[in-house]
């Protein structure tokens, strides 16, 4: 004889412990989900910091006779443990190209034990990658065999010259000079006599005019510096006045005068600390109004003051004198359109700007 089972006891336990799992598991995604994004950004920041002051501390390093990778590493260090007390971390030196630079033992790790890549060879260093690890508990998931999960973070820094703005100042130094970082340059006060004593610089201050047909005078050059004048479309060589195209051989004309008026210094005020284009001459003819230059090269220069007396000073009190605009020097360029990247690393005279890179 057959018997039909109806008994169904027990079922609701089952589905009951399947839910609790299920809740479970959302309750540690929420709870412990949440805290591992918060720790991951934390050592994202710790990676990111110390790539920055890592790849600065490189750069200060490369200038020393003895450059140390265990000075780069204590900084690297610092910025980690600023962040996320307790993480450890990786970090390698890296080329231009953000790869990882490898020697005969494999990537080059930076530390005091490895001589830093200094230079200007393709396996020169040109920043870092810091690797950044760390771990944190956790609430719920360690009920079910994860107390812990481990986070890391991948950063990567790099150097470079600054990029100049896409100006040109209408100011001049001789190709001849050659450039340090870390010192104060004058421009527009030139001593001509000094240079070149066959010149005369009787009443010239070295502003530059880029067409000899506009007028020597202050609406010229302050439509110079705001550029409805500028050296692409308004150049004219004033020994060839069908030679629109400024480069190394061409000449230059210049204004002569103090020029100190406020439209002049409103022009300036915006050029303050943002890094422009000057041309650098090789020779010098004529006097006065006639004044030229010749163009051997082109730097990108930071203002940092001027003072043109009569109480046109800006930026603080200018070291060397009392008339003229001073700033430091980024790099040289080769030609005019060598601004902004192709430039030589031996011809980077040293302001760098560290960024972080993909």
């Amino acid at each position: 004889m057959n018997m039909k089972l109806n008994n169904q006891q027990g079922q609701a336990l089952i589905i009951l412990v399947f839910a609790m799992l299920a809740l479970l598991a959302f309750a540690a995604l929420a709870i412990d989900g949440g805290n591992i994004y918060a720790v991951k950004r934390r050592t994202q920041n710790a990676a990111d910091a110390a790539a920055l002051a890592g790849t600065r501390q490189l750069v200060l390093e490369c200038v020393n006779d003895i450059p140390s990778g265990g000075a780069i590493r204590l900084q690297v260090q610092q910025m980690v443990d600023a962040n996320v007390p307790g993480a450890t971390f990786d970090a390698y030196y890296v080329d231009a190209s953000g790869q990882r630079i490898v020697g005969a033992s494999g990537p080059l790790e930076v530390s005091a034990s490895v001589d830093v890549p200094c230079g200007c060879a393709d396996w020169s260093a040109k920043g870092m990658e810091v690797v950044a690890k760390n771990s944190t508990a956790t609430f719920i998931a360690g009920l079910i065999g994860r107390p812990r999960v481990d986070v890391s973070a991948l950063a990567k820094a790099r150097y470079g010259p600054v990029i100049p703005e896409r100006a040109l100042g209408p100011f001049t130094r001789s190709m001849s000079e050659t450039f340090t970082y870390g010192d104060t340059y004058m421009l527009r006060e030139i001593d001509v006599n000094k240079d070149h004593p066959s010149a005369s610089d009787t009443g010239n201050f070295g502003w530059l005019r880029w067409n000899p047909s506009d007028s020597p005078s202050v609406p010229t050059l302050e439509a110079e510096m705001v550029g409805t004048k500028n050296p692409w479309s308004g150049y004219a060589d004033p020994t060839d006045p069908g030679d629109h195209t400024l480069d190394v051989g061409n000449w230059i004309s210049t204004i002569t005068g103090n020029k100190n008026s406020s439209q002049v210094r409103t022009q300036l005020d915006k050029l303050m600390k943002r890094p422009f284009l000057i041309p650098l001459y090789t020779e010098i003819v004529g006097k006065g109004e006639n004044l030229r230059f010749k163009v051997g090269g082109f730097a990108v220069f930071e203002m940092s003051c001027y003072n043109f007396g009569g109480g046109g000073n800006m930026g603080g009190n200018c070291t060397i004198g009392d008339r003229g605009i001073e700033g430091k020097f980024v790099k040289r360029a080769t030609t005019i359109g060598d601004w902004a990247t192709n430039v030589a690393c031996d011809q980077e005279v040293g302001l760098y700007s560290v960024k972080l890179v993909p």
